[in-house]
């Protein structure tokens, strides 16, 4: 008995360990499932969550600044969840264009100047739910003309182009916006205007009504890229216009003056010119040199004939070829320097032919 005894003690002792250990994994799974539901939820809830505030999404429109009658997209993008599993729906002027999953993207015409277009995307998680996200994006477009002038770039008179900058010359533009508000156009002078020189802003340029901008070119940029924004200040309607300026080379034309007629400009000489017995004038014109008078005392006149420099003449522009009766050809050249600017320089050569 006392060894019967002996041997289910131990047996008994164990029970009790082994129903502990399954009441543990047991509630070890039950604890893993519900933390499982509980997450499954916590996610659920959280997509939509993380979506109602309108940081967390992203609106992209290009252009910025549409201009009248052209193409604009937008597009919708979210760093924290992945919009291509949410059904979006545009709507244009309250009508719907576009739905469906992962549509992130709409585009339409942005109409004419002063025409009201209004975009609405709504973000859902589900065909026919409720919108977690919206938004209204209102399209005005205006138009923006630039005008631009050399204002001290030489032309001669009767020339039919239009003068161009050289380097270190004074440029003047004007910005001409057209607003509508109803069916009238607003002045270009009841606008604010926002003036950039290569991405700087321009602040003594800038404000209500400073439409017009004055620069002078620098000799070290190879291009300059002049931008202004003008703001109505009624509705908020913007329009933006961008200009790109080069320096330009000046160059001299050789015409001759005739003693009846006065100076030919109709008749410039391009490689070479044929004497006679008589007296030549030839005038120098100095295209887009920036100063509007050929004799100003900034330009410097080299003349040299074969190789030999001649005197400065009188008037330092117009040389004196005598007549002649030998025959024979010679090379004329001119150098039109400044003495204030660096690289403001032009050269012309030609050939004379004696007859």
């Amino acid at each position: 008995m006392e060894q019967k005894n002996k041997d289910t003690y131990p047996k008994l002792l164990s029970l009790p360990s082994q129903q502990s250990s399954l009441y543990y994994m047991k509630k070890k799974f039950l604890f893993f499932v519900l933390s499982l539901m509980i997450c499954f939820f916590l996610y659920n809830h959280t997509k939509a969550q993380l979506i109602l505030d309108s940081g967390d999404v992203a609106v992209e429109i290009n252009p910025e600044v549409p201009s009248p009658n052209q193409v604009v997209t937008i597009n919708v993008e979210s760093y924290l969840v992945s919009l291509d599993t949410f059904y979006i729906e545009w709507y244009e002027n309250d009508v719907l264009q576009v739905a469906g999953f992962g549509k992130k993207d709409f585009s339409f015409n942005s109409g004419n100047t002063g025409e009201t277009t209004v975009v609405e995307v709504r973000i859902k998680e589900e065909e026919g739910g409720d919108a977690v996200y919206s938004r209204r994006i209102v399209s005005k477009p205006a138009s923006m003309d630039l005008l631009w002038q050399a204002t001290d770039s030489y032309t001669p008179p009767f020339y039919k182009g239009k003068a161009l900058p050289t380097s270190e010359g004074i440029i003047k533009i004007v910005a001409i916006p057209t607003f509508r508000v109803g069916i009238k156009n607003v002045s270009p002078k009841n606008v604010v205007y926002e003036w950039k020189r290569n991405f700087e802003t321009l602040q003594s340029y800038s404000g209500y009504g400073k439409n017009t901008l004055s620069i002078k070119q620098s000799y070290l940029n190879n291009e300059e890229k002049i931008s202004v924004t003008a703001t109505e200040t009624s509705e908020g309607s913007t329009a933006k216009g961008l200009i790109k300026f080069e320096p330009y080379d000046p160059k001299i034309v050789f015409y001759t003056k005739d003693p009846l007629q006065g100076i030919l400009f109709g008749q410039g000489s391009v490689d070479g010119l044929t004497l006679g017995k008589n007296d030549t004038t030839l005038i120098a014109s100095p295209y887009f040199v920036s100063s509007l008078d050929p004799q100003d005392e900034d330009l410097e006149y080299t003349w040299s004939l074969n190789g030999s420099e001649l005197g400065t003449p009188e008037v330092k522009n117009q040389l004196i070829l005598r007549g002649t009766d030998q025959s024979g050809q010679a090379r004329l050249k001119l150098v039109i320097e400044s003495a204030t600017k660096l690289f403001l320089k032009a050269t012309k050569e030609i050939s004379l032919y004696l007859q």
